[in-house]
C-alpha cells in the first residue's frame, strides 16, 4: 500500500506541475501578441534644414519677412500591384490596431499598408516583384517583427 500511495502522490504532483507550467506558458505567449511601438533602431530622424543650407539669397531687409520652413518627409503612398510579393507581419480582427501599426511603420519611413484578407486586417510591409527580394528584406528585419512574418502575394 505504501508504494501505491507514493506513486499516486507522484502522479498527482506531476499533473499539477504540467498544468501550472502550461498556464504560465499560455499567459506568456498571449502577452507577446500585443503590438507595441517599433524598436528604436527603426525610427529614422531627419535633420532640419538650417539657413546656411538654403540656396536662396536674402537681403537683411527681407530676412524679417522670409520664414524658412523645414521640409516634411512623408513616405510615398503604397501602390498595390496585384501579383507582387509583400511581407505580412501582423493580422487583426478589426482595423484600428492594424492602422495604428501601419502608421508607426510609415513614420519610420517604411512602405506599409493594411490589406483585408479572410476577415482579418493584415499589416503588409513592402512590395517586391521577386520572392527573393521579399525574403531578403524579411530576414534583414526579422528581429523587428515581434510575432514573426509571412511572405505572400498582394491580394
Amino acid at each position: 500500500m505504501k508504494i501505491t500511495q507514493i506513486i499516486k502522490n507522484f502522479l498527482v504532483g506531476s499533473f499539477i506541475i504540467v498544468v501550472v507550467s502550461s498556464a504560465v506558458f499560455l499567459i506568456y505567449t498571449l502577452s507577446l501578441r500585443r503590438p507595441g511601438p517599433p524598436p528604436p533602431s527603426l525610427v529614422q530622424e531627419v535633420a532640419p534644414v538650417t539657413p546656411a543650407e538654403t540656396t536662396a539669397t536674402v537681403t537683411p531687409a527681407e530676412t524679417a519677412a522670409v520664414k524658412i520652413e523645414h521640409p516634411v518627409v512623408k513616405p510615398p503612398k503604397p501602390q498595390i500591384v496585384p501579383g507582387a510579393y509583400t511581407v505580412y507581419i501582423a493580422a487583426y480582427p478589426s482595423e484600428p490596431p492594424a492602422s495604428e501599426e501601419v502608421s508607426r511603420w510609415r513614420e519610420a519611413a517604411y512602405d506599409a499598408s493594411v490589406i483585408f484578407i479572410n476577415n482579418h486586417y493584415c499589416v503588409a510591409l513592402g512590395h517586391y516583384n521577386k520572392l527573393e527580394e521579399a525574403h531578403a528584406f524579411a530576414e534583414k528585419m526579422s528581429e523587428a517583427f515581434e510575432n514573426g512574418y509571412i511572405i505572400g502575394r498582394m491580394k
